[in-house]
This record gives structure tokens, sequence and C-alpha cells, in this order.
């Protein structure tokens, strides 16, 4: 009996076994979710391939770094290519890495388990290095994305393959935020975007509308050549063509060799008292000389100055018999102003206004007339720079 009370005593004060299916004591904290994981994409990052000139060390960093960008999204599972090396033998290898299209990226997508692949060549033309991407969907052998970079050093190309990473990635869907870079990249001169808003400026190729490097400049116009001297006076519309070649040693700053030639196939001849007009006369200034252009960026405007050696001559078509008459070398200098317009990476077209001047002897002797010559002209030209 008294076992029994002390039993029972005993259950009594003890906690009542929870019902099945009881909801929990207030205050009590629910179990949270295990925390729901973005699905994981797994593709691989093929070694950069050195497709022209340029060093192959330098290649062959950029792959590491290139691998690194891309694992920057946690949704993202890279497979670089010392882990294709791993998997299949030497000579297979270097056929696999130098595929980026066709039947062989189902191969290297069957050998890693990925889904898609980033395909990298780099070659270097002169002093500049060009940067190829392709993001490769392996089950249907496309490509999602391309984008050619340009980068005038080396260090300049490291710049541009992160951003290029960035860029590529947008057409990848699921490949979610990205990390912290790893390379320090310089600031970009633009304005921060609006908060929530994603701004990528455009990249802009060494050489893009700079007046730098090779000059080639070409114009073609008309306007008005005069010659005096001796009392006779020849004078009438003429038509102008010039050349020059040369270099910018500075941004802007243009210096070459040139030639022009101002041409009236009808001038009026006046001695005196007599005035003709006739056709069977032809009047010409030829130069050759140098000189320098200075543009004014970004206006488009440009201020040239040139000097050298000009020559008058006068033919004569009597009966189809021609003889030409010409003076001896002596200065000329010539002015232009102008204004371009880009119509491509280095090419502009504009007019200009030239204005020139030419200082001769009609001939050798001391005693021999001196011939002035002038011209005013309006031309269109075009630039290679």
């Amino acid at each position: 009996m008294v076992w029994g009370l002390l039993v029972g005593a005993m259950l009594a004060a003890g906690p009542a076994p929870k019902a099945q299916g009881a909801a929990p004591a207030a205050g009590a904290k629910a179990a949270a979710p295990a925390e729901a994981r973005p699905k994981q994409i797994r593709i691989a990052v093929l070694d950069v391939q050195l497709t022209g000139g340029g060093d192959r060390k330098t290649v062959e960093g950029l792959s590491p770094l290139l691998a690194s960008e891309v694992a920057r999204r946690p949704a993202l599972t890279v497979v670089a290519g010392s882990d294709l090396r791993a998997l299949v033998g030497f000579e297979r290898q270097k056929q696999l890495l130098g595929c980026t299209e066709g039947s062989c990226l189902t191969e290297i997508a069957g050998a890693l388990g990925v889904s898609y692949l980033v395909s990298t060549e780099a070659s270097k033309v002169g002093n500049t290095w060009l940067l190829s991407l392709a993001l490769l969907d392996a089950s249907k052998a496309v490509a999602l994305k391309r984008l050619t970079r340009r980068a005038s050093s080396d260090d300049a190309l490291v710049d541009e393959a992160v951003r290029a990473v960035d860029e590529l990635l947008t057409a990848l869907p699921g490949a979610g935020p990205i990390g912290p870079s790893p390379v320090p990249l310089p600031p970009s001169p633009v304005a921060a975007a609006p908060a929530g808003v994603q701004y990528a400026p455009p990249a802009t190729p060494p050489g893009f509308h700079e007046h730098d490097g090779f000059y080639l400049n070409v114009h073609l116009g008309g306007g008005a050549l005069r010659t005096t001297g001796g009392g006779i006076t020849l004078s009438g519309p003429a038509g102008s063509f010039s050349l020059a070649l040369g270099g910018c040693p500075v941004r802007n700053l243009a210096l070459f060799v040139m030639t022009y030639a101002d041409v009236d196939t009808n001038p009026t001849y006046k001695d005196g008292t007599v005035t003709i007009s006739s056709s069977s006369l032809t009047h010409s200034l030829s130069f050759w000389g140098g000189g320098a252009t200075w543009y004014f960026t970004p206006s488009g405007w440009f201020l040239s100055a040139a000097g050298g050696a000009a020559q008058v001559s006068v033919e004569i078509d009597l009966n189809g018999t021609i003889t030409k008459l010409a003076s001896k070398w002596g200065p000329a200098g010539r002015i232009t102003l102008g204004k371009e317009w880009w119509v491509s990476s280095d090419w502009g077209i504009g007019a200009a206004l030239h204005f020139s001047g030419a200082s001769t002897k009609d001939s050798g002797d001391a005693a021999a007339p001196t011939l002035g010559s002038n011209s005013v002209l309006l031309t269109f030209s075009a630039t290679y720079n």
C-alpha cells in the first residue's frame, strides 16, 4: 500500500507526456528550415589559346585569372583547364584544349561533366593585344555570347580580361551575383549609375578617335589661282589636289611631308591691254615640302601650316604641239583651316580652306622678273590617323 502511494505521487509530480502533434509552448522558437542553396551550374574555363604574336607566358598567366574571375559567382562550379589535363592523356588534351567549336564540345563537356564552357583566344598585332572570349552551351554546341577586347599593354590586358568575363557571364542564366574582385581595377571615370541600375561603360579600343601614330591626309577641291610678273597676269578657276604622309610624335600633332598641285586649264591671259581667255593654255602651281597640323579635340577643327618650294608652269597647245614653260623653283607656303568628323575608329572626313603663296623667278637670269603666285581653295579632306 505504501509503495503504491509513493509510485502514484512520483507519477503525479513528473511532466505530462506530450500529445502527438501538440503545438509548441508559447515563446518557444520553431526550428529554422535549412537554408535554400542556389542551384549549382558546372562551367569549364578552358586555357587561353595564343593564336598570333605575343608572349606565351603572358597568355598562360591569364588562364588561372579567368578561372578565378568566373569562380567569384557562388552559383557556378568552375572546372579549369588543369582539371582537363588531369582527366585525359597528353596527346588528347592538346586537341581538346585547342577546341572552341564543333563536335569536340560534347566530348569536353562529357569529360568534365559541365553544361557550359568559356573559350578564350589572345593574339598581339603590333603593340595591341586582341582578346576574344566566347560563352558556349555544350549541349547545343552554340555560342551564347561572343566579345572582343583590345589592350595597349600587358597590364591593360589583365584589366580588360577581368571586365570581359563580367560582361560575358551576363548571358549565362542563373550565374548569380559576384563577389569582390581579386584583381584591383583602376577607377572608372564614368559616374556611378543610380541605385538599382547596372551600367557598364563601353570599352574604347586604344587609338579610337585619337590623332596618333601613322598620318595620311588627302585634299581634293578647287578655287582660284593667280600668277603675276613681268607685266603678265594669268588667273582663273583651278582644281587642287594634295597628299601628305607622316606621323604624330605627340597626340593631336601631325608632322608630314606633302605635295600639292593647283591647275587652271582655262586661264585668262593679260599682257598690258591685251586680255585672252583660251583653252589652249594650262597654268599650274606645283609644290613640295613639309608641315605640321594641330587638331583641336574634341571639336574636330584643325590648323595646318606647310613650307617648301614651288614652281609655276604654263603649257601652250598650238595645233597639237605642246610647249611647256616653267619657272625656277622658289619659296612657297600654305595655311589651312578646316574641320573633320570621325566616320570610323581611324578615318575622318571634312572640309578645309587653303591660302597658298609662292615667289619664283621666270628664269635663272638675275634680271628676270619675279613671279608671284597665290591661290585660295576650298577642298574636301580625308584623313587616316
